[in-house]
């Protein structure tokens, strides 16, 4: 009988404390177009990859895009430019988002340079940044990010290019 008692006690310390790990973490971050200079690519593709690349980490909820822009539309709120600091907390503010992501990425030479920035919507400060430098493969654009975001998001690149 004890050990019933203990094995349910057990039961239900698990469950409780992987629900509370799991909407401690869980955040919720809008990242808005990344401003894309002299590359290949458009600002909203890189942007696509980008959410790609953040999704798959499963470390935050990232907003759903078509969410995004309906709010937006919602709200009239132009998002075509929204790059800096102060329209990323507008726009974080509109979304009901806990943080936001901006930044850009530019051709410079024969780099490419990946600018981002976390930002807290709450205390509309920026909590971290991130700013890359690769070797100019316009084909490994998507594997730069990945590694963008992860050192913005998590400190720690998985791999090196």
């Amino acid at each position: 009988m004890k050990t019933i008692k203990l094995t349910i006690i057990l039961l239900i310390t698990v469950v409780f404390s992987r629900v509370n790990v799991l909407t401690q973490d869980n955040q919720t971050i809008a990242i808005l177009d990344i401003d894309a200079i002299n590359t290949l690519y458009k600002g909203t593709e890189i942007t696509r990859l980008l959410r790609l690349e953040a999704k798959k980490l499963k470390k935050e909820m990232i907003l759903d895009v078509y969410d995004m822009k309906e709010i937006f539309a919602e709200n009239n709120f132009n998002d075509t430019a929204c790059y800096s600091k102060n329209c990323g907390i507008k726009a974080g503010k509109l979304l009901n988002a806990d943080k936001v992501v901006t930044g850009s990425i530019e051709k410079f030479g024969n780099k490419m340079i990946i600018s981002l920035n976390l930002i807290e919507v709450k205390t509309e400060k920026i909590i971290n940044q991130d700013v890359s430098e690769f070797i100019n493969k316009e084909d490994e654009i998507q594997r730069m990010l990945r590694i963008s975001i992860q050192k913005l998001m998590t400190g720690q690149p998985e791999e090196q290019l």
